[in-house]
């Protein structure tokens, strides 16, 4: 029963941190005339909604990984680009790596 209240705060703090006008402002400033910051920002936190395993990922590389698809005018919704979560088990934390579809390249 601990671990979900602990789960579900995570969650809450995670979504405050991709929510935030920090995170925000940091998106608006590498998207193109298709996005905004907040958009952006949105689609993340649905993406990340849609893979569970995003939630255990260092927010930071959520946030680094959505701009390099922006950079590319693609965004991380499953169509033009994806997140991918992966495990470093080096430094025992959980990174993200973007992947752009063809779709979000021919875009």
């Amino acid at each position: 029963m601990t671990t979900a209240i602990a789960t579900q705060q995570t969650r809450k703090s995670l979504k405050d941190y991709l929510l935030s006008p920090a995170a925000i402002s940091a998106l608006d400033g590498v998207t193109n005339k298709l996005m905004t910051g907040e958009r952006l920002a949105n689609v993340l936190w649905t993406c990340v909604q849609k893979t569970p395993a995003l939630m255990d990922c260092e927010p930071a590389t959520l946030i680094t990984a959505c701009k390099t698809l922006a950079l590319m005018g693609c965004e991380p919704d499953g169509i033009h680009g994806y997140l991918v979560p992966y495990k470093n088990k080096k430094a025992g934390i959980t990174t993200v790596t973007p992947i752009p579809s063809a779709r979000g390249l021919m875009r």
